[in-house]
């Protein structure tokens, strides 16, 4: 994995490689402890995403591949920046769905330093089950509606909203729930 700089309520993703006979299970280690995944942060086989990070999060991420002939361990800091002076979150989001794999989100700009927000990041996921990946899009401070068109029929998907500026994001912005339709 490779060490990262990130804002406070940003995101930090780490990759690891590993091969070996029998194919190593991977695990990840803060400050040398076990991570178990919870809501803002998930592990996907080899991969570590630490959403809304807080400064807390600022360690020392170890990735370990084990297997029967023995373990390898790697490692990458995260650094967190903080800063006072970010927007705050996106309000009013409420999404509308469009048809069986599309729905419509709709947002407010924040309502602080809303002329900074340089961007904004739409996230999605499944509401239902455990473990979803949760997808991300990166969309323009020119707009604030967006149309997710890759979702599965009859599912429902949770969203939220980051906005960001050149000192760093917002806050997470209330999730909403939404259902698509039928195929």
């Amino acid at each position: 994995p490779e060490s990262l700089t990130r804002p406070r309520a940003g995101t930090a993703r780490f990759a690891c490689q590993a091969e070996g006979i029998p194919a190593p299970k991977m695990s990840w280690l803060k400050n040398g402890r076990r991570i178990h995944s919870n809501g803002r942060i998930k592990m996907y086989n080899s991969k570590l995403v630490i959403n809304q990070i807080i400064p807390e999060d600022d360690a020392i991420y170890q990735c370990m591949a084990e297997n029967s002939q023995g373990s390898i361990l790697s490692r990458a800091r995260l650094t967190v920046v903080m800063s006072e002076d970010r927007p705050s979150a996106p309000c009013n989001v409420h999404a509308e769905t469009m048809s069986s794999s599309a729905i419509l989100l709709a947002w407010e700009r924040p309502l602080y330093n809303s002329d900074k927000v340089i961007a904004y990041s739409v996230h999605y996921m499944k509401a239902e089950g455990l473990n979803n990946e949760e997808y991300q899009v990166v969309i323009g401070n020119d707009t604030t509606h967006y149309i997710i068109d890759d979702l599965e029929p009859a599912s429902n998907y949770t969203f939220y909203i980051v906005a960001y500026m050149p000192m760093g994001a917002s806050q997470m912005s209330d999730h909403v729930t939404q259902h698509t339709l039928e195929d």
